[in-house]
This record gives C-alpha cells, sequence and structure tokens, in this order.
C-alpha cells in the first residue's frame, strides 16, 4: 500500500480554511443567540404592558426571532407563527378546572373558554404565585402561552391518549409527564366542538 504525500503548502492551506469556515460557522451562532436574547427582552418588556395576554408575547417573540436571527432560527419561528395563527383552539373536552401532578409540584389549573388559563400551586407550594396566560389544542398537541414571562422555544407538550374524559396527560419537552385530573363538570353551554 502506497501512502500519498500531501506537500505542506496544501495542508496549511486547507488548516487555514477550516479555521476560517469554523469561526465565520461560530459567529453566525453567537450573532443568532445575541438576537435571541435581545427579542426575549423586547418580548418580556411588551409582556409587563400586555398584561394577560400570553398569545400576544408569543407572537412577538416569534416574529422577533424570524426577523432578526436570519435563518439560524426562522425554521422554528416561521412553525410558531403556523401554531399562533391557528388560535385559540379550545376544545371544550379540556374547559374546566383540572389537578395537574408532575414529579415534583401540582397545581390546580382552570382551562376558561376564549383559551385563556389560570394556574394556582398546591401541596407545598400553596401560597406561591399564580400565572396565567393563553392554552390551545394544535395537531395532537397541547400548547401554554404564559402572560408574565416569555417562554421560547414555544411550549409545546404532547397529548398521550386517555381513556377518559375526565383525565389526560403531556409529555413535557424534558420527557416528564404532567397528568390532568378533571374536578369540575365537563363544559358544554355554548361549546361547537364535541366534548
Amino acid at each position: 500500500m502506497s501512502i500519498i504525500a500531501v506537500p505542506k503548502p496544501f495542508i496549511i492551506a486547507g488548516t487555514v480554511v477550516l479555521g476560517f469556515v469554523m469561526v465565520v460557522a461560530l459567529n453566525i451562532f453567537v450573532q443568532s443567540g445575541r438576537q435571541e436574547n435581545m427579542c426575549r427582552i423586547r418580548a418580556s418588556l411588551q409582556a409587563m404592558e400586555m398584561g394577560d395576554n400570553g398569545m400576544q408575547v408569543a407572537q412577538q417573540m416569534a416574529s422577533c426571532v424570524a426577523k432578526e436571527t436570519g435563518w439560524a432560527g426562522s425554521a422554528e419561528a416561521d412553525e410558531v407563527l403556523r401554531i399562533l395563527a391557528a388560535m385559540p383552539i379550545a376544545p371544550c373536552r379540556y374547559q374546566g378546572d383540572w389537578i395537574m401532578v408532575r414529579k415534583h409540584h401540582s397545581f390546580l389549573i382552570r382551562l376558561a373558554p376564549g383559551g385563556k388559563f389560570k394556574a394556582w400551586p398546591i401541596g407545598k407550594e400553596i401560597g406561591g404565585d399564580t400565572f396565567s396566560g393563553n392554552w390551545s389544542v394544535f395537531e395532537n398537541k397541547f400548547v401554554w402561552m404564559p402572560a408574565s414571562t416569555v417562554v421560547w422555544p414555544l411550549d409545546i407538550n404532547k397529548m398521550r391518549p386517555s381513556s377518559s374524559e375526565d383525565a389526560f396527560t403531556l409529555e413535557e419537552r424534558n420527557g416528564d409527564f404532567s397528568h390532568y385530573f378533571r374536578i369540575s363538570e365537563p363544559v358544554t353551554e355554548g361549546c361547537t366542538d364535541k366534548p
């Protein structure tokens, strides 16, 4: 077997080109992260002005990321904008009061008609801060848009099949499961979808 000798100038030139490409790629990545942080700051300031509208906060963040980061974040932002354009989708089957239990905490959550929610910590966290915003169901996923803080990427949880109308489970982005148990009568008045 023979080994091909590569002249030293070609090795040096190749190393320089590779280094240059890596520096450019790293710079694009860092600039994209800075722009995303600026979008987060703008959306946070807007959240303080808008009060209880998580959907507007999410739209602001997604629009900013799509505009400011160029190719580095726009595919994700475009997907979020597509989901937000379909909102609110608040099926009657989920409207009402629920107890949510997750690994280390639980909440009482009210899923209101029109896609608003409010959550109160229970158990060890009694007396903790409540939070609110918008909720929606899209393509067998549950979408949460808190009003008081910017969540990016958008909090989208896979819905797990349930045999009961009085319970459902969401798979969180980190792989944990949140289990919901109904504590109020299902909403039927004024519903256009099938509960």
